[in-house]
């Protein structure tokens, strides 16, 4: 798990936004950043999806914010453990508004996921990225990521059966 970053990019040290955990009160701002990218949810589901994993130790929620508070991003990484391979963390989500793109942002949450993956004993991390986000792509190729297969994906709802 290795972090590059675009220094050409990154505003001054005394100006980069900071990475903590990810906490109740930033849930409007997660529904916001999330909605960039499609994914609609009110902050009132946030906060009952937030409640099942806030506490557990397979789960690490981080966001980045500037100086005065505003949110920029944030990220979601998992442990995954299963009998076909060896425990790994994957990124669940991450999402960075489009006014801060380029800036270093993703990278530095993807670092801080790398790090939370790397205190549980997890060496290796993966990400899934819908086939449409070229941008987000060329992205974890920067930041050391392969591409290892393309798959589909199948869901179904308990009630269909």
């Amino acid at each position: 798990m290795t972090q590059k970053t675009n220094e050409r990019t990154r505003p001054p040290a005394d100006e980069r936004p900071s990475i903590r955990p990810l906490a109740a009160d930033d849930l409007p701002a997660v529904a916001a950043l999330a909605s960039e990218l499609g994914y609609a949810a009110s902050v009132a589901e946030l906060a009952e999806r937030l409640e099942g994993i806030a506490h557990s130790p397979s789960h690490g929620l981080f966001i980045s914010a500037r100086a005065d508070g505003a949110p920029l991003g944030w990220i979601h990484v998992t442990a995954s453990r299963a009998l076909i391979h060896e425990p790994e963390a994957e990124i669940i989500s991450l999402v960075v508004t489009a006014s801060a793109r380029g800036q270093g942002i993703g990278a530095a949450l993807v670092g801080a996921a790398e790090a939370w993956a790397r205190s549980r004993g997890l060496d290796r991390i993966r990400v899934r990225c819908r086939l449409e986000r070229e941008a987000a792509h060329r992205f974890y190729e920067h930041e050391g990521f392969a591409r290892t297969k393309t798959q589909h994906v199948f869901a179904k709802d308990p009630d269909t059966r």
